[in-house]
């Protein structure tokens, strides 16, 4: 099946940052990602529609990558990208073109879009499973006496249901594998974190201070701005940013 997208190509010295780290991989990789050239998907879409630019405004705007993250999928591949620091100026792009898609009944390929879209450059695609461990200890991360922090409790996003939330179920997992845990939710409430402290899993509505690896369940808009300027190692479980 064919596909046409848009893409922000990156500056010099970014881009030979990402081809050093796609060359680190390139024997482990699965697929065609880590021969693509670097850059940052805004849509990609089913029809050659030319016209997809018209009437856009775009004002030049610097890229910063913050960390190196990966995610799991659920063939035990890794998928290995760079997160992009927020940028209002992207997100407004990005929001113009998939209205523009959506004006002439494009379809629309790229399945995570508006507020679901996250800027990321991806690196490539592994299916070593030793992988997440190796990136561990090139980041000086012990997993067995480093804290790890679950971000998000709740059923979903900037709410306080915890009614059919998976997350007790990943707690309860590492808890009992013998992980250093602790869950940060600004939204639970006083009855919850009642009720985890005594299946031993320590909780808090406040912002931790001391995150060794950030293991991410639950989008909050908290969660989100903390993202922004934290520079640890991070386990995005949601899979947020799957990159196809």
């Amino acid at each position: 099946m064919n596909y046409y997208g848009l893409f922000i190509e990156l500056p010099k010295k970014l881009e030979a940052l990402i081809y050093r780290e796609k060359k680190k991989i390139k024997e482990l990789s699965i697929n065609e990602f880590v021969n693509h050239p670097p850059h940052i998907t805004l849509a990609t879409f089913s029809n050659p529609y030319k016209e997809v630019l018209d009437e856009i405004s775009f004002t030049p705007t610097p890229i910063v990558i913050t960390n190196k993250n990966y995610f799991v999928d659920d063939n035990s591949n890794l998928t290995l990208y760079y997160n992009v620091k927020s940028n209002p100026s992207l997100i407004d792009l990005h929001y113009q073109i998939i209205n523009n898609l959506n004006k002439k009944n494009i379809n629309i390929l790229y399945p995570y879009i508006k507020s679901e879209w996250k800027a990321h450059i991806t690196i490539g695609q592994v299916k070593n499973k030793g992988y997440a461990l190796k990136f561990a200890n090139e980041n000086s991360i012990n997993l067995h006496k480093t804290l790890i922090t679950i971000m998000g409790y709740t059923f979903k996003e900037n709410c306080n249901d915890t009614r059919n939330t998976k997350v007790l179920d990943i707690a309860t997992s590492l808890r009992d594998a013998g992980f250093n845990i602790m869950i940060w939710d600004p939204h639970l409430d006083d009855e919850t974190i009642k009720t985890l402290k005594k299946d031993n899993i320590l909780s808090s509505i406040t912002r931790p201070e001391d995150v060794g690896l950030a293991f991410i369940c639950v989008y909050h808009k908290e969660i989100l701005r903390f993202l922004d300027s934290y520079k640890g190692l991070v386990y995005d479980f949601r899979k947020l940013n799957r990159i196809l």
